[in-house]
């Protein structure tokens, strides 16, 4: 029997309860992707929208893992990853559509270039940039006014605002991000292996699981790439938005001090607490 050859890239999706969403993403890889080999690896977190149903009967060569249970988004991602292939994994939100040549052009770029981490242009529907889903890392300094940015808009002019939402970047050349988002985040397999492990689950099993990853990134000395001239629909928390508000900031407010605990920013832990208190969630 014919061993089949292992795909150059492994997609990995995390579905709960996406619905039409989740079929726009993977039509638009399928439509696009002409260059390199792949893999789509669904992970379905017990969703009962019939979304898996849908994906089966239109994308027969999809992979999906079907759990039992809200695996969350990192427990979901790490499932994918375990089961992957590909030599390069390309974590991507369900909620986002790919552009005519945006993954061939990541890859070439990656593999031409030698890169270990890359990012892309995120979109909102209306093509506008969204330009603070790139971030720096959060401190309190940087947590604290831009909060206050929310409600009083001279406080873009802070550096630590600027910083911290990359409020400068006009997206127009490749930069370096510190902070890239897990909406759409490249990673060469033996980075990851280099890491130990793709997500820290039990920290961050909904938020700061990608803050997280890029701090261990940073932390290896290896520099996460935004190729600008690549870009990617994001439509933006498709499924987060189905939590309430009360579980949300719960859930916000742990993975937010477990970041400051395990990365030693001991006094930030406290600290992070009196800011969620105050503001309203990002």
């Amino acid at each position: 029997m014919r061993k089949e050859p292992k795909p150059e890239l492994s997609i990995i999706l995390v579905n709960w309860n996406c619905g039409q969403v989740i079929l726009d993403c993977v039509e638009s890889l399928v439509n696009t992707i002409k260059k390199h080999s792949y893999e789509i690896i669904v992970v379905d977190n017990d969703s009962k929208d019939n979304s898996i149903k849908h994906i089966e009967e239109k994308f027969s060569k999809v992979k999906i893992i079907k759990n039992k249970f809200n695996n969350l988004f990192a427990g979901a991602n790490n499932q994918g990853y375990e089961t992957s292939k590909g030599e390069y994994i390309f974590v991507l939100n369900a909620d986002t559509v790919v552009t005519p040549h945006a993954v061939d052009k990541l890859l070439d770029y990656m593999k031409t270039e030698k890169e270990q981490a890359m990012t892309c242009t995120l979109l909102n529907r209306d093509g506008t940039i969204q330009s603070n889903m790139h971030r720096g890392f959060p401190t309190i300094i940087r947590l604290v006014t831009s909060a206050l940015y929310k409600k009083y808009k001279f406080f873009r002019f802070f550096p630590s605002v600027r910083n911290y939402l990359s409020l400068g970047q006009k997206f127009d050349k490749d930069f370096y991000v510190e902070q890239a988002p897990g909406a759409a985040l490249l990673l060469k397999r033996k980075l990851i292996q280099d890491l130990g492990y793709l997500f820290d689950e039990k920290n961050f099993p909904l938020f700061y699981n990608d803050v997280d990853l890029c701090y261990r990134i940073k932390n290896k000395k290896i520099k996460i790439l935004c190729k600008t001239n690549v870009r990617i629909y994001h439509l933006k928390g498709e499924s987060v938005k189905k939590l309430s508000f009360n579980k949300y900031s719960v859930e916000y407010q742990k993975s937010l001090n477990n970041f400051f605990r395990k990365h030693h920013f001991v006094i930030s832990s406290y600290f992070s607490f009196m800011i969620l208190k105050l503001f309203s969630k990002n």
